[in-house]
């Protein structure tokens, strides 16, 4: 999931910059508003590509049955449907999304400060 929202966040916070929205090299209010909306959009992107294996391993962890990861996969869509794989999608962005402005922004700030390049 982190590996997913970093590679995101670089690639949206460049696409974004090259917008001029956001200032002049995205520094209008020290870049603040270009890292929220890049780890915003890149904390929606993880949690959609990784909250079906999320889904996956709580199932199996909570049959009795032994059966693999395939043959779970399989009975969730044939049993319940696709769109069940992201299940509590929403609960699980609203708790990653936060928690990645607070932690990537930091990183980005104090690694600036100390080394004068960007982390992101």
């Amino acid at each position: 999931l982190t590996g997913c929202i970093l590679a995101f966040t670089s690639q949206i916070k460049l696409k974004l910059t090259a917008t001029g929205i956001f200032g002049e090299s995205g520094q209008m209010c020290q870049g603040l508003p270009l890292m929220f909306t890049a780890i915003m959009a890149s904390s929606f992107i993880g949690t959609l590509v990784s909250n079906p294996f999320d889904v996956l391993k709580s199932r199996m962890q909570n049959t009795k049955s032994n059966d693999g990861t395939l043959e779970t996969l399989i009975k969730i869509v044939k049993e319940e449907g696709l769109l069940t794989l992201w299940a509590g999608f929403f609960p699980a962005f609203l708790r990653q999304a936060p928690k990645q402005i607070f932690e990537l922004t930091w990183a980005d700030k104090i690694t600036m400060a100390l080394t004068g390049k960007a982390v992101l």
